[in-house]
This record gives structure tokens, sequence and C-alpha cells, in this order.
């Protein structure tokens, strides 16, 4: 699954709106409350950045929503993500998918 679909469909689900402009950037997705940047597990470390830019320039709660397109999540890399982005004063979301035969993906260590 690409970005653009989580895009998507996060803003749907939320009431959102995708591709909002702020000084410098564009928002995945912004509700009234939340500026969310969507991205990769593995762009992690430049999507918390993207978020706390986008929360700052729009005054929202900054939010980093990350996707796996791969079954197998690494739980000690994910434990890593979200003290990261705590951290940071991010809020954390795992977007996880379900393939064609229903399964989701799985943490793995």
């Amino acid at each position: 699954e690409r970005e653009a679909d989580w895009t998507r469909e996060l803003a749907r689900s939320l009431g959102g709106e995708t591709e909002l402009a702020v000084e410098s950037g564009r928002m995945d997705v912004a509700t009234s409350r939340y500026a969310i940047e969507v991205d990769r597990i593995e762009k992690f470390h430049e999507g918390i950045g993207q978020a706390v830019h986008y929360g700052k320039s729009s005054s929202k709660i900054p939010v980093l929503a990350i996707f796996s397109n791969s079954r197998l999540v690494d739980a000690d890399k994910l434990a890593l993500i979200e003290s990261s982005a705590q951290d940071a004063g991010v809020k954390l979301v795992l977007l996880i998918g379900m393939g064609d035969d229903g399964n989701g993906c799985r943490l793995v260590r």
C-alpha cells in the first residue's frame, strides 16, 4: 500500500483534509485538532520532524501515522519509534492494513 492511499483513507475516516499548506510544507492530513504526517515506518525519523513542524506551523497537535508494507513489524523498532515520538511531543499512530487474505501485520521480536 502506498502513502497516498493511507493518507486519503485516514483523512476520510477522520473527516480531515489532505495536503493542507503550511509555512514551508504541506500536512498530509489536517483535522480541527491534529496535524498528521503519514510515512512508512522506515522514514520515522523524517516523519517525527515533519509532524513537529506541521504542529507548530498550524497550532495543532502533531501526529505521526506510520505504516509498513511488511506483515512483520519489529517490536523493538516500534518501541524506539514510540519513545522518539514521545520525546518530541508527537502522538504516534500505527496504521495496520489487511491483506487480501484478511491477515494484518504482526509484531516480531
